[in-house]
């Protein structure tokens, strides 16, 4: 077995960070404000230190509200950043609901051995990550914490 900064190790790093992480991770998506918020959430990753802010702005009148719009802000790895960023656009213009069945597919990414992995798009590059379970909670922590944001708001 090879460990992080070992010979040998170059080829299973390249794979963890492939482009579309590292491009995600250098110019991610949706951290400018967005205002007036009805769900906000901070999440914290005490493994890796990773920081975000979610901040989401709903349409008034629903029981399944559509997310109007959305602000992912993280401080944090290249992992969680690149996570954030693949996650905000399934979040802006979708409904509640349809972002809690993404959010579950997401995270049986990382425990099914042939996950459902269509309905995340672009986002599905982070079953890479699964590869290196030190790792994992990192590309989980956006994801988790719109879970838990979900949760712990009451429908109008």
């Amino acid at each position: 077995m090879h460990r992080e900064g070992q010979p040998g190790t170059e080829v299973h790093l390249s794979q963890l960070y492939r482009d579309t992480i590292v491009r995600h991770a250098r110019n991610p998506k949706g951290t400018m404000p967005i205002g007036t918020a009805q769900i906000q959430r901070d999440g914290y990753n005490p493994k890796c230190g990773d920081e975000l802010l979610l901040r989401l702005r709903l349409k008034d009148g629903d029981t399944d509200p559509i997310i109007e719009a959305a602000q992912v802000e993280v401080h944090g790895c290249t992992i969680c950043r690149a996570s954030g960023s693949l996650l905000w656009p399934h979040l802006t213009g979708s409904r509640i609901s349809e972002c809690q069945t993404k959010l579950t597919r997401f995270r049986e990414m990382f425990t099914d051995s042939n996950p459902d992995t269509a309905l995340l798009e672009e986002a599905a590059i982070l079953q890479s990550v699964a590869a290196f379970p030190a790792r994992i909670d990192c590309a989980l922590l956006p994801w988790t914490t719109v879970e838990a944001a979900f949760r712990a708001w009451s429908k109008p």
